[in-house]
């Protein structure tokens, strides 16, 4: 203890000060054992014993046993005040740790993980989610949360009068989903599997001033449209059953400069002769494949494909299945500057 006086008692002050150090008090707080499981996933165990009271002063003896009561593992551990110790145990099946003699007793079971998923036979579930793009159109998303789909099922897209917008078969793995982005204008409903699944949605063009709301009075309730067990046959295919649908591609190209722009067009009339399915076509310059993609239209619909590699360029697209005559339209020019 030190004492201070300043001008003869007008301040005097008494202090006493004491050396700190790193070493902690000691104290008789007891010790307080858990322990924790983990599956780190390579079918091994991992055990995780952990000091929560004060310090242990002896060590404890601990056993870890199989399902059938053999022991796996035993050892000693002393672990002072917030101290953890780890087992990792790679046998497999139920294992139990005991520490202390009962003190604290677990069990746990870890499997190894896979990428392969368990065979399932839980049924599928659709769901159907819509989102405004901000472009005037709409975009439904047809998703399955159950178990993958064996068939197919029919979907079809109605505006507001009732009239089919678009339509179709979905067929979806567990997990995936399938997006149909619409362009019509006004309310929309779409209807999954002859009304398993009923969305509707009206989007709207997003300018940078706001569009003053209006309330929407929702459509009268129609109907449903009749679903199809499957897709009608068209006229085309009375003679021939292997034709897919009735379409037809053309293909014709003109120079712009030193670039080639091809038209690809289905001649087909609409609604027969849309395409069901997208098909092939590819670019060849002097005889090299150089570029490749695929085509879906509908018909009497048109697209261009633009290369300007230079070069004597070829595109050639393929026919629908079972188009008559194994036909292979293509054309062919040679463009420079």
């Amino acid at each position: 203890m030190l004492t201070l006086d300043v001008a003869g008692g007008m301040v005097v002050v008494n202090n006493q000060c004491v050396m700190v150090t790193d070493e902690p008090t000691p104290t008789d707080e007891p010790y307080s054992l858990v322990v924790d499981t983990l599956c780190p996933g390579d079918g091994s165990t991992l055990f995780i014993i952990s000091n929560n009271g004060g310090d242990m002063t002896e060590p404890v003896h601990y056993v870890v046993a199989d399902m059938n009561g053999a022991v796996v593992d035993d050892g000693w551990v002393q672990l002072m005040a917030g101290e953890s110790f780890s087992l990792q145990e790679l046998a497999t099946g139920m294992l139990t740790l005991d520490v202390a003699g009962g003190m604290v007793v677990v069990n746990n079971q870890c499997v190894m993980v896979t990428d392969e998923p368990t065979p399932t036979d839980e049924p599928y579930s659709l769901a159907a989610d819509t989102l405004c793009p901000g472009d005037g159109s709409t975009l439904f998303i047809i998703s399955n949360n159950g178990g993958d789909m064996t068939e197919p099922v029919y979907y079809v897209v109605t505006d507001m009068n009732g009239a089919v917008v678009d339509d179709g078969w979905v067929q979806l793995m567990a997990g995936e989903s399938f997006s149909l982005q619409e362009w019509g204008a006004g309310m929309l409903t779409l209807d999954v599997a002859g009304g398993m699944v009923v969305v509707n949605n009206q989007c709207v063009m997003v300018t940078d001033e706001p569009t003053p709301t209006e309330e929407v009075t929702p459509p009268p309730e129609e109907t449903p449209t009749p679903v199809p067990t499957e897709p009608p046959t068209l006229a085309c295919q009375k003679n021939n059953p292997d034709r897919l649908d009735c379409s037809s591609l053309q293909v014709t190209a003109v120079c712009e400069g030193d670039t080639a722009v091809f038209t690809i067009s289905n001649t087909g009339e609409a609604g027969n002769g849309d395409m069901r399915v997208p098909t092939e076509y590819r670019i060849l310059v002097d005889g090299t494949v150089v570029e490749s993609g695929s085509v879906q239209l509908t018909g009497g619909e048109t697209t261009q494909i633009i290369y300007s590699g230079g070069g004597t360029v070829t595109l050639e697209a393929d026919q629908q299945i079972g188009h008559p005559g194994n036909s292979l339209p293509q054309a062919t020019v040679s463009c420079s500057t």
